[in-house]
């Protein structure tokens, strides 16, 4: 004797084999865009060490806020640093090593200009 299937047991074989294949294919979807995701982070981050490229320009302190804006320039783009509280206000040395290694924060564009420094 044969086995013939029912109908509704053909058609929850193929609701199940659907969902499956479906579950693959998001599957590796994910996987790619995962993968993706990944490189375009790798690919993007900073250098941790940014090496003799970074030149101080000049510290303000603006006593209102009690902020002091160091401003750099790294491969002649403007570079700044905030410092709240002033911390670094006197260790200046200090900061300069701290951008270097790469573990200051550096934000785009100088937010409070320095004077240029006049050439002799």
């Amino acid at each position: 004797m044969t086995k013939n299937p029912s109908a509704a047991g053909v058609f929850c074989f193929r609701i199940r084999w659907l969902s499956l294949s479906l579950l693959k294919i998001s599957f590796m979807k994910m996987k790619v865009a995962l993968g993706l995701f990944l490189v375009i982070i790798f690919s993007t981050s900073a250098t941790p060490n940014q090496g003799d490229n970074i030149e101080f320009v000049c510290l303000k302190t603006h006593k209102a806020t009690n902020t002091c804006h160091f401003n750099f320039i790294v491969d002649g783009a403007k570079y700044r640093h905030v410092d709240m509280g002033c911390k670094f206000g006197k260790k200046k040395d200090e900061l300069i090593k701290k951008v270097k290694e790469g573990s200051a924060a550096l934000a785009r564009d100088w937010k409070i200009d320095c004077p240029e420094a006049k050439e002799k």
